[in-house]
């Protein structure tokens, strides 16, 4: 769970350097599009992975998986 949480955040903030990127290059926004396409590809395996783990009665001290 905690490494499934590392993923997430790492995307999300590939996802959020693509707007930065966009805005302040001049790079090809055909290539960024594909980073965004396969980043939303990759959410949808991400959720089907996610819904495989074992749910147990155990909740970590931050209250972040209950």
């Amino acid at each position: 769970m905690e490494n499934a949480s590392i993923i997430r955040k790492l995307a999300q903030e590939i996802a959020s350097t693509l707007l930065l990127f966009a805005e302040e290059t001049d790079a090809d926004h055909q290539h960024i599009e594909v980073v965004r396409n396969e980043i939303a590809a990759f959410r949808k395996l991400f959720i089907t992975w996610v819904g495989t783990f074992e749910k147990d009665e155990f909740t970590d001290e931050w209250g972040l998986f209950v």
